[in-house]
C-alpha cells in the first residue's frame, strides 16, 4: 500500500515537489474505494506544503490534461485540455501522469506576462496536399558537431496559452534548443514533380524543384528545405533566440518567428544530359505502372498527447543564416509549374533558453526523448 507523485509546476529549483500517499494506491481508480487517489487529494496536499496557494489573481493553479480526445467533429476546447477543479474529487491522479516517475503537471492559468504553452505532440504538420516535418540536418560535413548535445525539435500542433484569456493559438509551432542547424523535410503531391519554397518575412529563402523519374507521374514525392539561398550562395538554417541582444520584445515577436513552406505542382522539366523536356503528358502516356498514390489524411480521432511547455523555459525563436554550405544538383532544370500553391504551413519558431531548461522540458515526456519525430523521414 502506498504511491508516490511527482508533481511539476516549472522547470526552477523549487518547481517540483515530491508527494507520498502511505494509504493510497494509484492503481485504484473508483472513488467510492478508500486506496482510491484523486485530484483534490494532490490538490490539499500540495496547498498544506505550500507549493501552491488559494486561488488568488496571478496565481491560479490548475492540473494539465496529459492526453486529449477530440469530439465528433474532431475538435478540442480549452476545458478538455485543462482540468476544471468542480471534477477533481472524482478524478483519478493516475490519469495525469505523464511518465514512469508518476509526474503530474501543474500550471498557472493566470500568470501575468507570458504563460505556459501547451500543445499536442505531433510527427508531422499536413495541410492541404503538404506534409512537413523539422529536424535536425545530420548528413552534411560537419553537421555533427553543429548538432552536438542538441535534441530533436519538439513539433507541437494546435498549441495554446494555459491562459484561457489569450488570444493565443499557434496551429504548427517547433520548440528547440538554439544554435540548432535544422532542416525541413517535405512531402506533398506533384504531376511529375514539386516545386518546394520556403519564406520568412515576406522574403522567399528557399525555391527548389523535386522531379520524379521519367515515367512517375501524380504521386507524392519528397525534397527538403535543407538550406537558406541567398545571393547565389546557401547557407544553414539556424535557429537563434529573437530577443536575445535585439530590440525585439517578446511581444512584438511574432511576425519575425514564423517560417512558411509551400509547395507547387511542376508539369514538365527539362532533362539537360537526354536533351529534351519531360511533360506530364507524356509520363502518364508512358507509364509502365500503375503510380501507388501515398494518401496524407488527417490522424484518427484518438486521443492526443498534450506537452507543456514551462514560460521559463522558452523564449521567441527565428530562423537565421548560419555558416555556407554547398549542395549538388542534377543536370536538369524547371519549365512548367502550375500557379496554384498544393498546400501551405506556417511554423512557428520557438527556443528552449538553456541546454538544462531543454533536458527538463524533454526529459519530462519519455516519448519524445529521440521520439518518433527524429526517425520518421528514415521510415518513409
Amino acid at each position: 500500500m502506498g504511491c508516490r507523485v511527482k508533481c511539476s509546476k516549472g522547470t526552477g529549483a523549487g518547481d517540483v515537489m515530491v508527494l507520498d500517499f502511505a494509504d493510497k494506491e494509484l492503481s485504484v481508480t473508483d472513488p467510492d474505494q478508500d486506496a482510491f487517489l484523486s485530484v483534490e487529494d494532490v490538490r490539499n496536499r500540495l496547498t498544506a506544503e505550500k507549493f501552491i496557494g488559494s486561488d488568488q489573481d496571478g496565481y491560479i493553479w490548475r492540473f494539465v490534461l496529459p492526453k486529449v480526445k477530440p469530439d465528433e467533429k474532431g475538435e478540442v476546447r480549452y476545458t478538455d485540455r485543462i482540468l476544471g477543479t468542480q471534477t477533481e474529487e472524482v478524478y483519478p491522479a493516475k490519469k495525469l501522469i505523464i511518465n514512469t516517475e508518476n509526474e503530474i503537471i501543474l500550471t498557472n492559468v493566470d500568470a501575468v506576462g507570458r504563460p505556459d504553452l501547451i500543445g499536442f505532440a505531433t510527427d508531422y504538420f499536413n495541410n492541404g496536399k503538404v506534409r512537413v516535418t523539422c529536424r535536425l540536418r545530420d548528413y552534411m560535413q560537419g553537421d555533427g558537431e553543429k548538432n552536438a548535445g542538441k535534441f530533436q525539435p519538439v513539433m507541437l500542433t494546435d498549441v495554446i496559452s494555459t491562459r484561457e484569456e489569450d488570444d493565443v493559438n499557434y496551429k504548427f509551432v517547433c520548440v528547440c534548443c538554439e544554435d540548432s542547424v535544422v532542416e525541413f523535410p517535405v512531402e506533398s503531391l506533384g504531376s511529375v514533380g514539386i516545386v518546394i519554397k520556403a519564406e520568412l518575412d515576406n522574403e522567399i529563402i528557399y525555391n527548389s524543384a523535386v522531379h520524379w523519374a521519367t515515367g512517375d507521374h501524380d504521386l507524392y514525392g519528397r525534397g527538403s528545405v535543407n538550406c537558406m539561398k541567398r545571393d547565389g550562395k546557401t547557407f544553414d538554417i539556424v535557429v537563434k533566440n529573437l530577443t536575445k541582444d535585439t530590440s525585439v520584445v517578446p511581444g512584438t515577436a511574432i511576425r519575425y518567428q514564423k517560417i512558411t513552406i509551400y509547395t507547387q505542382d511542376l508539369l514538365s522539366w527539362y532533362d539537360g544530359d537526354a536533351g529534351r523536356e519531360i511533360t506530364v503528358e507524356e509520363s502518364r502516356a508512358n507509364a509502365q505502372n500503375l503510380v501507388r498514390r501515398m494518401a496524407l489524411t488527417a490522424a484518427p480521432a484518438a486521443a492526443k498527447e498534450q506537452i507543456t511547455i514551462p514560460i521559463d523555459s522558452y523564449d521567441p525563436g527565428k530562423i537565421d543564416q548560419g555558416a555556407q554550405v554547398k549542395f549538388g544538383c542534377g543536370n536538369w532544370s524547371r519549365r512548367k509549374v502550375a500557379e496554384g500553391i498544393l498546400g501551405s504551413v506556417s511554423v512557428y519558431m520557438f527556443v528552449f533558453k538553456t541546454e538544462a531548461e531543454a533536458k527538463k522540458v524533454i526529459g519530462r515526456y519519455n516519448s519524445l526523448t529521440e521520439s518518433n519525430q527524429a526517425r520518421y523521414w528514415g521510415r518513409r
